[in-house]
């Protein structure tokens, strides 16, 4: 229940004409203004995706197609116009970015319950409105805005006559019409509301819609009866803040008025007539006390000139000289709240309950013991709300007596009753129900010989559920993120509430609140699941409702969206309800809350409501979804252009953990730390596509790199090769098969994080002859393999091939170490056996080759030192190769260079030599 509030100041003056007091209720004035108004929260709900959620939408849409409606709703912040603020003008300007030219009207109704841009949707709000058309439109063409009067709508928000919940636009068309929303890019083209009041005050009524009138129905001739006026407003919610007067009469023209509770001013005229000045201090309710000596049934009216008492909260009265009282603390009508399955007599909220039984003194018109000792006494309980019983029993003094459905009060069950003596009117008993919802009790006695029949009822009061046991369906309750997963993020899963009992042992502190579930630890929580079920609960007349929330609980600081999905539930069963389409979109662990939907069950107000609640305990570990490559490259291992067969070249690829949610899959940015389970060197499958083989047994390196931020994605550095056989060069994909993690989706796998060319290559050094006074050119390329018809070519690509040595070996003749060198930078160069003296350019050893070529020139030896030697090129792994056949294995290269005359063969015709 709700309750509206104005900002009224009271002021009490006389009238001398009339002689009387009374209040009248003023604002504080206001001058006359202009507001310009911004929407807070705007959103559109589709019918045929229920469970969306489109608050994020820059375009928000009206349609009306069977299955298929569309419906903007918005909501704008009217915090800056006073309250009680007199409306001149409200209009709402809504950009049209879409029309609908079938010419039909757009209808703009009130919505009648809160709700928040990101979590409204179809399946919880849809409903959720004033079947009042407020406001009527047509959408005009595209490109301009819609004006629509809403001043009434606007007046009531400010009077609190309703709760500005905003407003939900409805099509009459099966075309469909968009309107811009507060998220539009163009600032001027967004929605706006503006407001025009006049100057002065008084554009508030006080509120006051009609009156309600309660009472136990039954008075004794002796007694003032109770009797609650309470100002309402349209929606049937208390006037907090009225102040009107309120006059009083009866049917029969009987009875005399007294002021019972309320800081306002009574006049009782007699004949039942009077007035009541309520005060601000009131709440908008006043109990007063009708006292009438005839024993006859009447009839209470209540007008303040303009609102009147509402029929269905204006039961008779019926007075007789004999009756029943039921007394809570020795007062009449003032039984509280109850606990369902707590005793009346047991903390929290222990009352003295009594049944009085009284008559009229014939003579004095007091008040006096109608019954004494141990007395026989016909008891019942009504269920007013719901208006039929289940099959629990209330109990008095622990023994069943009979229900009955709302204002059908046919069955009583005897009980014994001890009234004490003649000073004594009461019989003491205690009270207890077993289930939920709003009740009175009932006592019936015949007296012999008169034939007098006592009669009475209690107050209307409530019995609430003592808590609600809140659960996941499978939920393992992972306390740590080394606990079992439950779902993943943006997995619907089934939650359900049920109301229960109190049980003593669950509310060790006589709170009358579940132990520990008042708290934020989801380790201490009282264990609810054994307790008993409230079945009324849920079927009230207007369906309570249970809303769902959620707290994260792990990872510490990290980011929590809040329950989504179907998050409140609304249809009960014997007390328990479910949601099939829960959700959480985050990775951890977290405690789900239900609390009163409304937050005030059946009218007990907001603070008694709060106590109903519960929570789950840990709920989860929720973990991703899927993994998604966001990002990805592979870089060549020789000059962004190939690598060479058996040559590491390196990678990066980014990971990002997601959810499941429906309508896209958003990052979970709580992935990190101990949530993280990916270990990406055993669990993602790296293959190469032109063998399909994987890629693990050449896997060299894989760095991984999580962020420790709320960052939910990881990127890698890998490191790969390909031992490809002598063969034409490839072009060889990179790609990611899928995981093995406990997340075993991999978004569109298998995944390419990119390729490189791939050449079987070597490095070649061949045989050289010369003068032992001249410098030598020893052959030495980078190769790779073309094909069978061409073989090996020069690697005119080659520019990575370095941190080759050479080195000599093998000498003979005359030649001996140390008396040929590679012509270099220096001593020992980039060859490691370079010359002391630097080579000149065009001779000096070039690593990485140019052209495919190192430019190997060996220094002459100088006379008298002919002869050979062997020259070794100590070169990478990938650029050996097998030249010795007969040894098993790849080799390094090496070729002889000879120093002198070479005579040639001897079957040579003839041999010249240049010099």
């Amino acid at each position: 229940m709700r309750h509206s509030r104005s900002i009224l100041r009271s002021r009490t003056l006389r009238n001398a004409a009339i002689g009387a007091l009374f209040s009248i209720a003023i604002s504080n004035p206001a001058a006359a203004a202009t507001y310009n108004l911004s929407v807070d929260r705007d959103s559109w709900l589709k019918e045929g995706n229920p469970s969306e959620n489109h608050g994020s939408d820059t375009e928000l849409s009206a349609k009306s197609v069977g299955g298929e409606d569309m419906r903007a709703i918005y909501r704008f912040d009217l915090s800056a116009v006073p309250a009680n603020a007199v409306i001149s003008s409200a209009v709402v300007s809504l950009w049209v970015s879409g029309k609908d030219d079938s010419g039909n009207a757009l209808d703009l109704h009130r919505v009648t319950a809160n709700w928040t841009e990101p979590g409204v949707r179809w399946n919880n709000t849809a409903s959720d409105f004033d079947s009042v058309v407020a406001a009527s439109f047509t959408a005009p063409n595209d490109d301009e805005f819609v004006n629509i009067d809403i001043t009434a709508l606007m007046q009531s928000w400010v009077c609190g006559d309703f709760d500005n919940d905003g407003f939900m636009v409805h099509s009459n068309s099966s075309t469909e019409a968009k309107f811009t929303s507060k998220e539009w890019s163009t600032s001027s083209e967004r929605p706006k509301l503006t407001v025009i009041t006049s100057s002065g005050s008084g554009g508030c009524s006080g509120g006051a819609n009609h009156f309600s009138i309660s009472h136990d129905g039954n008075g004794v001739n002796c007694q003032a009866e109770p009797v609650s006026i309470t100002a309402h407003n349209a929606a049937d919610d208390v006037v907090s803040g009225y102040t009107g007067v309120a006059s009083l009469s009866t049917s029969t023209s009987h009875g005399d008025w007294s002021l019972i509770t309320g800081a306002g001013t009574l006049i009782n005229s007699g004949n039942g007539a009077g007035t009541y000045a309520f005060h601000s201090s009131d709440a908008g309710t006043a109990v007063l006390g009708l006292r009438n000596t005839f024993a006859e049934t009447t009839n209470i009216n209540v007008t303040d000139g303009s609102a009147v008492e509402a029929a269905s909260e204006d039961a008779d009265l019926v007075y007789a000289s004999t009756g029943f009282n039921f007394l809570a603390d020795a007062s009449k009508n003032a039984i509280a709240t109850q606990i369902a399955g707590k005793g009346s007599n047991v903390a929290v909220g222990i009352q003295t309950l009594e049944l009085e039984a009284v008559r009229t003194n014939d003579d004095t018109g007091a008040c006096e013991a109608a019954l004494t000792g141990v007395i026989t006494v016909d008891l019942a309980f009504e269920c007013e709300n719901p208006a039929t019983c289940s099959t629990r029993q209330v109990a008095i003094n622990g023994s069943n007596i009979a229900g009955n459905s709302n204002a059908a009060v046919v069955s009583y069950t005897s009980a014994n009753l001890d009234f004490g003596d003649d000073t004594d009117t009461t019989a003491t008993f205690t009270f207890s129900y077993p289930d939920t919802g709003q009740l009175q009790l009932h006592a019936r006695r015949s007296l012999t010989p008169s034939g007098e029949t006592l009669l009475g009822a209690s107050n209307s009061f409530v019995v609430r559920p003592f808590a609600l046991h809140v659960s996941a369906a499978g939920n393992p309750a992972a306390s740590s993120p080394a606990g079992p997963v439950f779902t993943s993020a943006g997995t619907n899963f089934s939650a359900t509430v049920s109301a229960v009992l109190w049980d003593a042992a669950d509310d060790a502190d006589g709170n009358g609140i579940a132990d520990n579930h008042d708290d934020t630890l989801p380790n201490n929580n009282v264990d609810l699941s054994n307790n008993a079920v409230a079945p009324n609960f849920g079927q009230e007349s207007s369906v309570e409702s249970v809303s769902l929330t959620a707290a994260l609980n792990q990872p510490s600081g990290g980011s929590d969206p809040g329950l989504a999905g179907l998050t409140t539930i609304s249809a009960f069963v014997t007390g328990s309800g479910s949601s099939s389409a829960v959700r959480y979109d985050e990775v951890g662990i977290i405690e789900m809350a239900a609390t009163i939907a409304d937050g005030d069950y059946l009218g007990i107000g907001a603070p008694a409501t709060s106590t109903i609640l519960g929570r789950s305990g840990y709920t989860g570990r929720f973990n991703p979804a899927r993994y998604a490559v966001t990002a990805s490259n592979i870089v060549p291992a020789c000059a962004a252009t190939f690598s060479y067969s058996r040559q590491p070249f390196n990678g990066t690829f980014t990971i990002e953990a997601q959810n499941g949610a429906a309508g896209g899959h958003q990052k979970t940015v709580n992935y990190r730390g101990g949530f993280v389970t990916l270990d990406p060197q055993s669990e993602l499958d790296l293959i190469n596509d032109q063998t399909g083989a994987s890629y693990d047994a050449q896997l060299m390196a894989f760095v991984q790199d999580f962020d420790t931020g709320l960052t939910g994605e990881a990127s890698f550095s890998l490191q790969l090769r390909w031992d490809m056989a002598q063969q034409a060069p490839a072009d060889s994909t990179a790609r990611i098969t899928g995981v093995s993690d406990e997340v075993s989706v991999l978004a569109g796998a298998p995944v390419s994080i990119g390729s490189t060319t791939i050449r079987y290559g070597r490095i070649a050094i061949s045989g050289a002859f010369g003068s032992e006074l001249v410098n030598l050119a020893l052959p030495m390329r980078a190769e790779y393999y073309v094909d069978a018809n061409t073989g090996f070519v020069n690697n005119v690509d080659d520019v990575c091939s370095t941190a080759v040595t050479l080195s000599f070996s093998n000498f003979t003749d005359n030649l001996a170490s140390g008396e040929t060198c590679v012509l270099d930078s220096g001593s020992p160069g980039n060859s490691g056996a370079g010359c002391a003296a630097i080579a000149p350019v065009t001779m000096r050893y070039s690593e990485p080759p140019i052209g495919g070529d190192f430019n190997l020139y060996l220094q002459a030896p100088g006379a008298g030192n002919n002869g050979s030697t062997l020259t070794t090129a100590d070169v990478p792994a990938w650029l050996e190769y097998d030249w010795n056949s007969s040894t098993a294995g790849n080799e390094d290269p090496a070729g002889t260079a000879v120093f002198g005359i070479f005579r040639g063969q001897d079957r040579r015709i003839y041999t010249r030599e240049l010099y």
